[in-house]
């Protein structure tokens, strides 16, 4: 009987897992052959396998002498390079796997995502459009240049990239919510669009039957859940944690499902805000169900939507009677079964925006967020003009919010204040070429690049608020408002020019000023925002006294009463309660 080869054995223990049966065969065959490429390979991914990073890295790199044109061992060394966290290495043998085999969909793929996540989008963008032509059929490539493309402000060419993915399969949900998500950022496309995608998108998702988890006459307490992506360092974390923080454990027994992907210092906080915590990330949206139905959860509350990490699909099967959509995105969800959305009387006025939602709105009449602010981060308190001579606005908006139509309304706001600058900041000015294609924008409307400063993302949240000590207004993007960047610039007394527009997301920064007591700072349409700004930026004194008074102010108002914020909206549960069992 012909002995089968030991390398092909160990090829077959690894594709199993079993990484120690593995490496004891490797080493025997090491031991008669140390020159073996392969071997050397194998072994080293048995030992990236088993965590053993730095002893993997010494066997790819042998195997890499006797083997320099091998496109799998140039890839896996960049894996181990990877988990060792020595990313420009790992760009460098990912590059060399492409350049000896260019179709190489694992090496792609990868390359393109740590470059994404590194700033490097032009670089990323490049190479997986070169990935989907060599693999017109991956989707997640498809997915991975339609995220790079919207990063990089290209909206129509990243929503074309999700429309692929869900050509080739429909169930691919995070596709649906990426060109949704992807839509509100773009000027052109009227709310009525959104609202009819949304709701063709809501009916593809799998039904079961409605659940029906009636009240426990004997029980003090209603059954609560949120089910959240966010429960880590995520801007949406500051928002949900005052309201988990401050329940009233007489009225509400809080559920916690956990969808989150990297888990944080803020993740083990969440996980003792609520009386129960149930991880759900992996499972599927039937067995999330299950989960739910066993809790007997009275009001489930969906705080992903659209955005990343999606759970919409657990909605669609009406796992509680009574089921909520609030804070992270700003639209409906197009899902018939999510009955209601939290909001207020400035974000969504009577009359304004109720036919763009499946759901039925309810205004939270003291505002619909409330942030957890820095406690201890000292502030400017002298305005930057009087040190400068010179009025800075600036922006720390997400680049996805600022479009033409932006830069075109604040190149006015400059031409209008002599002398001004502009401070923008955000994580995509990292790429050069981003950089470029942004002052390009300006120059055509006339700014030079003397008066604009760019800045990418710092290492660190202080390094980053601390940035506002060099401007002295912001100014809001527009039709997708700052939430988190309108009130970390309130906090450290830089007072925020919006204005107010026909949907939720053109309003959610005039709700937060309201809600601040700073009602001066919002207009009523883009002319007026632009006239505001440049009357403020001709008058520096009328708000320099605000800088100083501005964190008190703002930890009196109801932004930061976390109590206050909680008690509404438990009322509102139980005012949902009540109409929905009488």
């Amino acid at each position: 009987m012909q002995r089968q080869n030991p390398l092909k054995i160990a090829h077959e223990l690894l594709a199993k897992g079993q990484l120690e049966q593995a490496s004891a065969l490797l080493k025997q065959v090491l031991a008669a052959q140390p020159n073996n490429a392969e071997a050397l390979w194998l072994f080293g991914k048995a030992l990236i396998g088993s965590g053993k990073f730095q002893l993997a890295s010494k066997q790819i790199l042998k195997a890499l002498t006797f083997a320099p044109n091998n496109p799998n061992v140039h890839f896996e060394l960049a894996v181990c390079q990877m988990y060792l966290h020595q990313y420009e290495d790992a760009m460098r043998s990912m590059r060399e796997t492409l350049k000896i085999l260019p179709e190489h969909m694992l090496a792609t793929r990868e390359l393109g995502n740590v470059l994404l996540h590194h700033g490097r989008l032009s670089e990323a963008a490049e190479v997986l459009a070169l990935g989907t032509h060599h693999h017109p059929k991956e989707i997640n490539l498809w997915l991975l240049l339609g995220n790079t493309l919207g990063d990089l402000g290209r909206f129509d060419e990243s929503i074309e990239c999700f429309k692929v993915a869900l050509n080739l399969n429909k169930g691919v949900e995070s596709a649906r919510s990426s060109i949704l998500m992807r839509m509100n950022y773009i000027p052109t496309i009227p709310p009525s669009e959104i609202y009819e995608l949304s709701k063709k998108y809501g009916e593809m998702f799998e039904r079961g039957s409605p659940k029906i988890n009636p009240p426990d006459a004997a029980a003090k307490t209603i059954r609560i859940g949120y089910v959240s992506s966010n429960l880590n360092s995520h801007s949406v974390a500051y928002f949900l944690k005052p309201l988990l923080s401050n329940h009233d454990c007489s009225k509400v027994e809080v559920y916690i499902y956990d969808n989150t992907n990297h888990c944080d210092e803020m993740t083990e906080a969440f996980k003792g805000l609520g009386h129960h915590w149930r991880p759900i990330r992996g499972l599927s949206d039937d067995r999330v169900v299950q989960v739910i139905v066993q809790d007997k959860i009275q009001v489930l509350i969906d705080v992903i939507s659209h955005t990343g990490g999606s759970r919409l699909g657990v909605f669609a099967q009406a796992p509680a009677p009574i089921q909520v959509t609030w804070l992270a995105y700003p639209n409906t969800t197009g899902v018939k079964e999510i009955q209601y959305r939290f909001t207020d009387e400035i974000t969504d006025p009577q009359g304004l925006t109720e036919s763009y939602y499946t759901e039925e709105l309810v205004r939270l009449p003291k505002g619909f967020l409330c942030y957890e602010f820095p406690s201890d981060l000292p502030c400017r308190r002298e305005p930057p003009y009087t040190e400068n001579g010179y009025v800075t606005f600036g922006s720390f908006n997400n680049l996805n919010k600022i479009t033409a139509s932006t830069i075109s309304a604040w190149s006015e706001i400059l031409k209008g204040v002599p002398g001004s600058k502009i401070l923008v900041k955000s994580r995509q000015l990292v790429d050069p070429a981003v950089r470029d294609n942004y002052s390009k924008l300006f120059a055509e409307c006339g700014i030079g690049t003397e008066r604009i400063e760019f800045r990418g993302a710092v290492s660190g949240k202080d390094s980053h608020l601390k940035m506002y000590d060099e401007i002295d207004l912001a100014l809001d993007s527009f039709p997708y408002n700052g939430t988190t960047t309108t009130c970390e610039a309130l906090w450290m007394g830089v007072p925020t020019i919006t204005y107010t527009g026909q949907v939720h997301a053109s309003r959610v920064s005039a709700s937060i000023m309201h809600h601040a007591g700073l009602n001066q700072f919002v207009a009523d349409s883009l002319e007026q925002y632009i006239e505001l700004a440049v009357k403020l930026g001709n008058q520096p004194l009328s708000f320099s006294d605000l800088r100083p008074v501005l964190r008190e102010r703002l930890s009196k108002s109801a932004l930061a009463d976390g109590a206050g914020f909680a008690n509404q909206v438990e009322s509102a549960y139980l005012n949902l309660i009540e109409r929905h069992y009488t």
